[in-house]
């Protein structure tokens, strides 16, 4: 065989989201969801849940009525441990 390169390139790793954590502080309208990695993007399309990003709090924010999509998905879907908190804003 020769030493010549692979036609295709090295594979793509897969980005896992397990073993990951995800903060979600709902508020009347909205909900905050922090993760600590990326892929929270994956899920939230997968969902097809409007969203919208948090320039101060640096968190993406979901209507409170589709954050209990994104929840079951990543507890079920991708087994990360999820804390749901309530917030005064």
């Amino acid at each position: 065989m020769t030493a010549a390169p692979a036609l295709f390139g090295r594979p793509k790793r897969r980005r896992t989201l397990r073993g990951r954590a995800l903060t979600v502080e709902t508020g009347r309208r909205t909900a905050w969801l922090g993760i600590d990695g990326a892929g929270l993007v994956d899920v939230m399309d997968f969902v097809g849940t409007p969203r919208q990003w948090d320039t101060q709090r640096r968190q993406w924010m979901v209507p409170v009525d589709r954050a209990a999509d994104v929840i079951a998905a990543c507890e079920h879907r991708h087994g990360m441990a999820v804390t749901v908190t309530a917030v005064d804003r």
